[in-house]
């Protein structure tokens, strides 16, 4: 439900073990949150979890793909990225218009 089928594909690939799919997918969700949070003061709906494709990698900054059909957001740019800090995952996104 987390995941695009574009990224379970690159999952099952990038990370062949359970565990690694499990901490990625974790990962996925966080940063996916953070998208939502950046964009919805412009968006005001509810965004799926398919509408927002990561590209995930190690820490720092990840592509974002925006798979939303609202016209408020055409020509914006998602920015994100994330690190482990402990046991925590943070993440970060912003949007420019």
């Amino acid at each position: 439900r987390i995941l695009t089928t574009a990224e379970q594909e690159r999952l099952a690939v990038q990370a062949p073990s359970p565990r690694a799919r499990r901490e990625a997918t974790l990962v996925a969700f966080a940063l996916k949150e953070a998208v939502y949070k950046a964009i919805d003061p412009v968006v005001r709906r509810y965004v799926r979890f398919t509408e927002v494709e990561v590209a995930l990698g190690p820490p720092g900054p990840v592509a974002v793909r925006l798979r939303l059909p609202d016209p408020v957001l055409r020509g914006a740019t998602v920015t994100a990225a994330w690190q482990v800090d402990g046991p925590w995952i943070t993440a970060v996104a912003s949007m420019r218009r």
